[in-house]
């Protein structure tokens, strides 16, 4: 085929490589290529073989894009929450590359249909995440008589695992690394790495007449002094490691009196997380506040459904529980898709938004005092929970809230945390903020005030209001607390003098002189 101006400059790389050349860029155009799922291993293989130019992509996949898969699933981006994740694909290859016809397929790869879908294609890529499929796509493959590229993650487990031994790490020896294989099939390559990309191994045991390059290689092997002071320290890594944790547990102890006061902040290591003690990082506040900081570890992140009642702990991410109960097919709990915060938060502030907030679902709240010590269930109707508002003292953490919420249907569900994240992203601002800012007085807006005196994209220092949505003050990377403070006062005698309301923040202020 000939190619055009655009083509030429797209595939310019291609058609001068010796190994494609313009034919090979040709066959790669007049190719179809099956992907069977657009998930973690799907993403990336259908945006490399859309920038190369393979002429047709089918994309088998029933699911749609949820926010949790935006941290793995690359093909799919926060404009496409909620839609079809083959029209999410079908966008971004489009992007890449217009050249490239795209086939959907909104279906699961069943017995019924797998050997249609497979028939159609040169070659058949699995991107499947259960085995049930795996072995239904090889055996339809194997019948079809097509060619089956097959791959997989697990975690952090894998075939090969490197490790640096530079200076700076717990165990070394100057510079240099290892590379580790669990299969045999390997070995012989990694001895050829290890050798500068030569077989000198095989020359060395009388296998070749003379030895050449054969393959990529290090550049670096360490010499054997460097070797032995490296095994040295490898057969005693427990106590290495041990007298780093030590160092480690020491400096923590002595400086929890200091993040006590909220001078500094030490390290935190999430319960599902290890730590070598390499390093003790700290981070040091401008300066300290009257009081005492607390963050819910990952303890209290547990989500317990029975029925329609659910019982989450008070660290649990908003966001997270409304994608949950909407995926467990249950409803009322929706709107918490847009408030970006956590289940104890909710209840102390009475969060909502779209219409409904937590009075509208919360049966108890777990609360534990930090003066006292004292535990309390305390139930919903007795927590004085107004606008924005509780009961619940200053000393108190919410430790766990239990909702009940109704049966719902997922598809209509999905469809509602669709559209609010679509509303939000329309009508809120992202980047540095911490959400509304002042309360709404009865029968009006904040924002709508806010903007009627004038001072949409007022700006103060690091801080502005934002332009998007008035009641939103954004801060610039790096931006300092004072601005935000300094600007919300600002809007606070502005709007006082304009429309003679006094706003009330909605913003909790620590660590400023009153």
């Amino acid at each position: 085929m000939g190619f055009d101006e655009s083509q030429i400059e797209r595939y310019a790389r291609h058609i001068i490589l010796q190994e494609v050349g313009g034919r090979g860029q040709a066959k790669l155009l007049d190719s179809n290529v099956l992907v069977v799922g657009a998930g973690g291993l799907g993403s990336p293989l259908l945006l490399y073989l859309a920038a190369a130019g393979v002429g047709t992509l089918g994309i088998v996949d029933d699911d749609r894009v949820s926010l949790s898969n935006l941290q793995r699933q690359v093909i799919h981006t926060s404009d496409g929450l909620g839609d079809l994740k083959v029209k999410s694909a079908e966008r971004a290859i489009h992007a890449i590359n217009p050249d490239v016809t795209v086939v959907t397929h909104n279906e699961r790869l069943t017995a019924e249909n797998a050997m249609d879908l497979i028939s159609a294609y040169d070659l058949v890529a699995d991107g499947s995440d259960n085995f049930e499929t795996r072995f239904l796509i090889n055996d339809a493959c194997y019948l079809a008589k097509r060619t089956l590229v097959s791959a997989a993650i697990l975690r952090f487990d894998g075939q090969l695992s490197t490790f640096s031994f530079h200076h700076t790490k717990n165990v070394a020896c100057g510079e240099g690394g290892a590379l580790c294989v669990n299969d045999e099939s390997m070995l012989e390559r990694a001895r050829i790495l290890r050798d500068k990309g030569t077989n000198r191994a095989a020359f060395l045991s009388g296998q070749v007449d003379k030895y050449s390059w054969v393959d990529e290689g290090s550049s670096y092997l360490p010499s054997e002094l460097a070797c032995a002071f490296l095994l040295a320290q490898l057969e005693a890594v427990e106590q290495i490691n041990g007298a780093r944790k030590q160092a480690y547990e020491f400096y923590h102890q002595q400086l929890e009196q200091l993040e006590e006061l909220g001078h500094i902040v030490r390290p935190h290591v999430p319960a599902e997380c290890q730590t070598n003690h390499h390093l003790y990082h700290l981070l040091v506040a401008d300066r300290g506040f009257a009081g005492l900081a607390v963050q819910l570890g990952t303890g209290f992140e547990s989500v317990d459904v029975s029925g329609t009642t659910v019982t989450a702990g008070g660290a649990t991410s908003l966001p997270v529980l409304a994608r949950r109960t909407v995926a467990g097919g249950l409803a009322g709990f929706e709107w918490a898709v847009g408030v970006p915060g956590s289940i104890g938060g909710a209840v102390r502030m009475n969060a909502g938004g779209h219409g409904s907030d937590m009075s509208s679902v919360l049966v108890t709240a777990t609360t534990l005092d930090l003066a006292t010590g004292v535990v309390r269930v305390r139930p919903a109707d007795g927590l004085a929970l107004g606008y924005r508002s509780s009961d619940i003292g200053a000393s108190e953490v919410v430790t766990s809230a239990k909702l009940r919420l109704t049966v719902g249907e997922r598809v209509v569900g999905e469809e509602r945390l669709a559209g609010i994240v679509r509303w939000r992203r329309e009508n809120q601002p992202g980047g540095q903020n911490s959400g509304s800012v002042f309360t709404n007085p009865a029968g009006d807006s904040a924002g709508r005030l806010i903007d009627s005196a004038g001072l949409r994209g007022r700006r103060l220092g690091s801080a502005v209001v934002s332009e998007r949505h008035a009641n939103f003050i954004q801060a610039d990377e790096g931006g300092s607390a004072d601005d935000v403070r300094s600007l919300m006062d600002e809007v606070v005698r502005r709007v006082a003098e304009v429309h003679g309301v006094r706003l009330v923040p909605e913003t909790v202020m620590v660590g400023f002189e009153e």
